[in-house]
């Protein structure tokens, strides 16, 4: 499989979902097809202060809707004939997704662990999993883990409950997409996720990016570590996608030469330094209410503070421009 280089890309580009389509029920019934599924819905982002791996009580856990969830993609999945081979994280919350699915054993798997939380690098986590995906020739395999770990290896978002399909090909695997469960009668709860953006004056931006200490920039900080967030210019975010995927080879992808034009023009250059996407906890799109506590805090910043605007997008797709599509 290649290298993800698209998981930053996409984010800023679009904040949409993928609609599912029958090509990923397919791939997922061929001999070594591959199911990465995030854990179901457990409130909040990390996990609380004194959180032990051997103790579900000091971790985030299932909502009620969560557990729902995870039992009805067990039944979609059993309802299109998927029998699989079932490997999770280590973490309460996917574990418990993994038994609710009700597929057969589940089998713990370290590569699957939080990248959050890894005490290993996490390039040397994500390239463990590739080879683990990569070398399986069995039958189905769901992998149960977390956001950032999926979109660490595929460069897609993915909902909490959510799986995004691999199809086994010469050398490795190829994302097909997400999972549909939107069929024969079995309904998944479908909640957008949400991501802030915002404008700042050059001032600030300049500031931010030569690791300058201002008045501005120290309001600025306070409140994304009150919300354990960070953020990243686009102009910066298109700069690191490009160089990457030089070193890869991979120049000949739509997304890569729109990318590499936007660079070359001046206008938009100077228009991406001045955008900023805001990460929490490390992902890219989160709960309405952590977005909406965001965007509240840093708008009362104000142009003040260099705070020019501050937007709230969601992953409807109907919402959000799609990116151009690899050929």
């Amino acid at each position: 499989m290649a290298k993800p280089l698209l998981s930053l890309l996409l984010a800023l580009l679009a904040c949409g979902a993928v609609h599912a389509d029958e090509a990923a029920w397919t791939a997922l019934r061929q001999p070594g097809g591959v199911a990465l599924m995030r854990h179901a819905e457990a409130p909040g982002t990390g996990d609380p202060p004194g959180f032990r791996l051997d103790d579900c009580a000091t971790q985030r856990n299932l909502s009620a809707a969560g557990r729902r969830q995870a039992a009805a993609m067990g039944q979609a999945l059993k309802a299109h004939g998927i029998q699989a081979e079932i490997y999770s994280s280590q973490w309460c919350r996917a574990l418990d997704t993994a038994r609710l699915l009700d597929m057969g054993p589940v089998h713990p798997l370290p590569i699957l662990n939080s990248l959050l939380r890894t005490a290993g690098g996490r390039d040397e986590q994500t390239a463990a999993l590739r080879r683990f995906v990569d070398a399986w020739q069995g039958p189905t395999l769901i992998l149960v883990t977390h956001q950032v770990n999926i979109t660490e290896l595929t460069g897609l978002p993915v909902g909490s409950g959510e799986i995004i399909v691999l199809r086994r090909e010469a050398g490795g695997h190829q994302v097909i997409g997400p999972l549909g469960a939107m069929e024969k009668g079995i309904s998944m709860p479908k909640e957008w996720q949400y991501q802030v953006r915002m404008n700042v004056t050059q001032e600030l931006a300049d500031a931010w990016r030569d690791g300058r200490d201002t008045p501005a920039l120290d309001r600025l900080r306070a409140i994304l570590d009150k919300h354990d967030a960070s953020i990243i210019s686009q102009y910066d975010a298109f700069a690191r996608y490009v160089a990457e995927a030089e070193r890869e080879g991979i120049q000949d992808y739509p997304l890569y030469q729109w990318t590499a034009d936007t660079l070359r023009n001046p206008d938009k250059e100077a228009k991406y330094r001045r955008v900023f996407t805001v990460y929490v906890d490390e992902a890219e799109v989160y709960g309405q209410d952590i977005a909406d506590a965001l965007r509240a805090d840093l708008s009362a910043l104000g142009p003040d503070a260099g705070i020019l605007g501050v937007d709230k997008l969601d992953t409807n797709p109907a919402n959000s421009p799609q990116p151009p599509r690899r050929p």
